[in-house]
């Protein structure tokens, strides 16, 4: 415990730096928000001085075509979720089938014979 106290009572006593401050505060004045360019309004790929680069940007922007891109995928989703839903109406299905089969006769065993037959399917879920 002497240890402690003993620590505490050596090295200088501190003293607080004397500082000029101001009376009196102000916040700065809000400047008006200003109108942030876009990226795609810089001219970047004149750095390059390449007329083909040139080119190529002009025509992407001429040929913009990020807005048909959304409206297509707008109308995949709803013939998405036309198909989804499908499973919940009912559904009908009709098939029929007509077929015939002549076999010769290939041993005293079995005579020749001819099947003429069809079918009718009719399927409600």
């Amino acid at each position: 415990m002497l240890v402690l106290e003993a620590g505490c009572t050596m090295g200088p006593k501190y003293k607080r730096p004397a500082v000029n401050v101001p009376q009196e505060y102000r916040t700065p004045e809000p400047q008006p928000a200003t109108q942030a360019s876009s990226l795609g309004n810089e001219q970047w790929w004149q750095l390059y001085q390449d007329p083909v680069l040139t080119q190529l940007i002009h025509t992407a922007i001429a040929q913009n075509y990020d807005v048909r891109i959304a409206a297509a995928r707008v109308l995949e989703a709803q013939a998405q979720v036309g198909i989804t839903r499908s499973n919940q109406f009912p559904s009908a299905s009709v098939g029929a089938d007509i077929y015939s089969q002549q076999n010769p006769k290939v041993s005293n065993v079995f005579p020749a014979y001819q099947v003429n037959a069809g079918d009718l399917n009719l399927s409600v879920i």
